[in-house]
């Protein structure tokens, strides 16, 4: 329990759900800033850039663990002190780091879902095996002259 009564779980969760809605908009939004750096619009180039910078911050603010709290601080800094081309640098690994985040839960729910099928159709050939054990199927077919008649 905590201070409020609510449950630590509860806590972990909501903070989860915050840390994966920061990632997706930060993700959103460098893809954004990266348009507008293509097409050359300078306003739109620094409003994006500062709210990715925001992003950065609150990702910062949210993440539990003291390392990468430090890391978003200091990737918020780079990006506000850089110029187009260190943004440029940036922003393909975070693209990636974030990429990799928000797909690994995705990926291991398809490996699983993947096993469970694997499960499922083992055990139907099992049962189907000893079925044709239990009746002599194959045997009575073959001797009987009626293949599937």
């Amino acid at each position: 329990m905590t201070l409020f009564g609510g449950k630590d779980s509860d806590i972990k969760s909501k903070d989860e759900e915050e840390w994966k809605i920061v990632l997706h908009q930060l993700s959103s939004e460098t893809k954004s800033y990266e348009q507008a750096v293509k097409s050359k619009d300078a306003n739109g180039t620094e409003q994006h850039s500062r709210e990715v910078i925001s992003l950065m911050r609150r990702a910062a603010e949210v993440h539990p663990e003291p390392k990468t709290r430090e890391k978003f601080r200091h990737n918020a800094d780079t990006w506000e002190k850089g110029d187009t081309r260190t943004r440029k640098r940036m922003i393909h690994p975070l693209l990636q780091g974030l990429g990799i985040i928000l797909i690994a839960p995705l990926a291991l729910a398809g490996v699983g879902i993947f096993a469970a099928g694997a499960v499922v159709y083992g055990s139907g050939k099992l049962l189907v095996g000893l079925g044709d054990v239990i009746t002599l199927g194959q045997l009575r077919r073959y001797t009987c002259g009626t293949f599937w008649e």
